[in-house]
Formats: structure tokens, sequence, C-alpha cells
């Protein structure tokens, strides 16, 4: 059983997701599907929930890159606006260099955007 969310959020969701380009759209539908397909641990068991951080880069590149792209609510809120080209520059930064913390996240369900 997987997390369930509401239509509202749902929605919030698509109107990001709607503006990225065809092919990152594939891929997202891609692993949607093979997300579908796989067999999920017993969730009562937290260490199924997460695993190992695979990367060549050492621990103070990962913080200057989390550093550098986490997009905090203010960036969130221009990029549902449309606002300031921001597309164009998360395609330029690449969208797998991004990231969005859980509490932006999580507030930015509070608000119309």
């Amino acid at each position: 059983m997987g997390l369930a969310i509401s239509n509202k959020t749902l929605d919030k969701y698509f109107r990001f997701l709607r503006r990225l380009d065809n092919n990152s759209k594939k891929r997202l539908i891609i692993k949607l599907t093979e997300s579908m397909e796989t067999d999920f641990k017993d969730p009562s068991n937290l260490k199924s929930m997460y695993g190992a951080w695979e990367d060549t880069k050492d621990s103070d590149e990962i913080i200057t890159q989390i550093h550098n792209y986490l997009l905090d609510m203010n960036i969130c809120i221009h990029f549902f606006h449309g606002r300031f080209n921001l597309l164009e520059k998360f395609q330029e930064i690449g969208l797998d260099n991004c990231a969005i913390s859980e509490i932006t996240c999580t507030s930015g369900s509070r608000f119309r955007v």
C-alpha cells in the first residue's frame, strides 16, 4: 500500500509537472509505471522505506549541490505563477539537480497556487 494524496494535492503536482518537456514527462511516466509493478516490502519495516545513497561525489560536494539547488517556498510559488523564467533556469540546471524539502512540499499544500 502506498501513500495516498488528495485530489487537490494531486492537481497541484500536475500543475507543476505539466510544464515539463515531453522527454521528462515520458521518463516520469516510465518511473511511475515501474513503481506500480514493484512488490513493496512490509510497510511496518522502516528500513525498507529508504536505501543507501549512491554517488561518486564526496559529502562536501553533495552538501554544496543541495545548498545551491534546494528550492524554497518562494521559488516554488514563483515557478507556479510562471515568474522569472524559472522553467528555463531549471532546465539549464537540470531538474535532476534540483531538490525540494519535505517541509516545503508539505507547507505548499496549504497554499493556493
